[in-house]
């Protein structure tokens, strides 16, 4: 039992984890049920040699496997984004709707947080922004993105010397994007399409993160980095968010693994899996 503090919401203590669980095909949760859990608010780094069962502790939390026997449990009203090891990029979706993918709202501040997130994961090249503006309504695109639509923009005097390039620069003020055009998805390197793939996890900023190997591709210098925003994402409720808001947010937890034992660093909470169990 995780003793309460009367100072907190109680459904903020509320645990994250599972009670005598036994997994068929996994050689840390097959013979011995388990029991084990994590308060929320918390870093928990799931580690272990390969093949024993880091992938299936987190896959078992998002219900990707189902158990044996025993019980799974995470607070119904949190949610939960599961962050694959392979990262996903969606097609015929320009770069700002593959990143605020799964938000419901949109407004200006948003725009101000993706394009902070982006600049802390060095994602902040200019073809990048640029790309990202595409997505955007003109009045939230860059200063730069708007100074030259207006110098492509022809004015009344000139007209237009067809419809066609009256519905170009329609689609254009109204922000719209030739979905069918993925080019720029070709231009990103491998460490690029990675670290999209981790933002689209920060801009989203759900209340459990499950993130598997984030950070095993990276040099060090990147790695360190990155786990600084995972640090962040949990101390500050959120990256790039609001500090002055964050009494009003729920606590943040995350869960990642990583072959790495190095990694315990970052680490309020760690799950070990070996031969014998967790």
């Amino acid at each position: 039992q995780i003793p309460l503090d009367t100072k907190v919401s109680i459904y903020d203590q509320l645990p994250i984890g599972f009670k005598d669980v036994t997994v068929e095909h996994s050689p840390a949760l097959r013979d011995t049920p388990h029991t084990i859990q994590a308060p929320q608010g918390n870093v928990v780094l799931v580690t272990g040699t390969h093949d024993l069962g880091k992938s299936t502790l987190l896959k078992i939390l998002t219900d990707q496997i189902r158990p044996m026997q025993g019980q799974v449990f995470c607070p119904l009203h949190l949610r939960v984004l599961n962050v694959s090891h392979t990262p996903l990029l969606i097609q015929s979706m320009g770069l700002y709707r593959n990143l605020v993918f799964g938000k419901s709202t949109e407004d200006p501040g948003d725009v101000a947080r993706v394009r902070g997130i982006l600049r802390r994961l060095k994602l902040d090249k200019p073809w990048i922004m640029s790309e990202l503006d595409k997505g955007l309504p003109i009045d939230q695109r860059s200063p730069r993105s708007q100074l030259a639509i207006k110098v492509h923009t022809p004015s009344e005097d000139e007209g237009t010397s067809s419809d066609e390039e009256y519905d170009e620069t329609e689609k254009e003020e109204e922000g719209a994007e030739d979905e069918s055009d993925d080019e720029w998805q070709t231009q990103l390197s491998e460490s690029e399409i990675k670290r999209l793939h981790l933002a689209r996890a920060f801009i989203y900023n759900p209340e459990v993160l499950i993130m598997h190997r984030p950070v095993d591709e990276f040099d060090n210098d990147m790695a360190q980095h990155v786990l600084g925003l995972m640090r962040e994402f949990v101390d500050g409720r959120g990256v790039e968010v609001d500090a002055g808001d964050f009494e009003l947010r729920r606590p943040r937890t995350l869960f990642f693994s990583a072959g790495n034992a190095a990694r315990t660093g970052i680490a309020d909470v760690v799950w070990r899996a070996g031969e014998h169990g967790v």
